[in-house]
């Protein structure tokens, strides 16, 4: 009879499987994050070492670096996280860890040594790294020195005088914590004699006991004398270093020599 009918069935074509990602190896790198730049397509990403699958296809042009997360610490752990899609939009992601890690040392080198003639004080420690450097100095890093670092570790003397001998000490940071110390000696010499002025001369009229000899730098001061130094008399190390006679009488000259040292 020819007589016919339909009967129309559906078929959902669904991709529920989530594509794979596996991340290249991680990484590491010495200064900065920028020396291993991110991948920007799958073909990059592969060619690291990553791999990427899918039940139906991976879409190339979804793949995407989703986030990139440093924890500020050094070593400096940096988080990327990457994600590809497949054409049905089921997205996996994949992680790679970059250790940011500067193990190499700063140099420093000191200016020249320092000479003073009193004290210390006339050359005083350099405050900041643009003073050490004006001075002479210098300092490096293969990835950068931190200026904010920079100070002086210690300051040391032999203990003894003329000459005294100074060490110091300093110390500079590179940005990664690494450290390095320089030090700069300081000798402190005064090589420069006191000065020594008598009172007037005296006379007396029968025995030299008539007029005493001066016991201190006071009563030598007080009597008319003078001493100076450029850098400090010693008042303690006053003293008669002689009282000769010429042997004779009417007149006698007694002759005294005082001593002073700085």
């Amino acid at each position: 009879c020819g007589l016919t009918t339909t009967h129309e069935q559906i078929i959902h074509v669904v991709d529920v499987t989530p594509p794979t990602l596996i991340a290249p190896a991680d990484l590491t790198a010495t200064c900065s994050i920028d020396d291993v730049p991110s991948y920007e397509s799958i073909e990059e990403f592969i060619t690291a070492g990553g791999d990427t699958a899918d039940n139906c296809g991976i879409d190339p042009a979804s793949f995407i670096l989703v986030s990139e997360e440093s924890d500020g610490n050094c070593p400096q752990t940096v988080t990327r996280v990457y994600s590809i899609a497949d054409f049905c939009g089921n997205i996996a992601t994949a992680i790679q860890i970059i250790t940011v890690n500067d193990e190499e040392l700063p140099t420093i080198i000191a200016p020249s040594d320092l000479t003073a003639v009193c004290s210390i004080d006339e050359q005083p420690a350099y405050i900041s790294i643009e003073e050490f450097i004006t001075a002479g100095g210098d300092t490096a890093d293969n990835c950068g020195i931190d200026p904010a670092s920079f100070m002086l570790l210690s300051e040391e003397s032999d203990g003894l005088s003329c000459p005294e001998t100074v060490t110091r000490t300093y110390r500079i940071a590179d940005l990664c914590g690494n450290t390095a110390i320089a030090t700069q000696i300081i000798v402190i010499d005064d090589e420069i004699e006191p000065s020594l002025t008598p009172p007037a001369d005296l006379t007396a009229n029968c025995i030299i006991e008539e007029v005493p000899a001066y016991t201190s730098l006071e009563a030598f001061i007080t009597a008319g004398g003078d001493t100076a130094d450029n850098c400090g008399i010693d008042p303690a190390s006053f003293i008669l270093l002689s009282e000769e006679s010429d042997g004779l009488s009417c007149p006698e000259t007694v002759t005294r020599t005082y001593r002073i040292a700085d």
